[in-house]
């Protein structure tokens, strides 16, 4: 398992690009490591932590108050 983790390390996972430049971002960076661009807001690790956990609750939410209102 371990070698998962260090071939991730060797080639980072890039899903962004900057919009100044086109450089790949590594996923979670602040800005472009080509231009020093602002990295979109979308590349930040928080928003997709948000982004999970309120696709993970929201479908038990409305789940709960279907059952309960019905």
């Amino acid at each position: 398992m371990s070698h998962v983790f260090e071939e991730m390390e060797k080639n980072p996972v890039r899903i962004f690009a900057c919009k100044n430049c086109s450089h790949r971002l590594r996923f979670g960076s602040n800005s472009c490591g080509a231009c020093y661009a602002k990295a979109t807001i979308l590349n930040r690790r928080i928003i997709a932590f948000l982004l999970l956990i309120f696709l993970t609750i929201f479908p038990f939410l409305i789940f709960v108050t279907l059952t309960i209102f019905t």
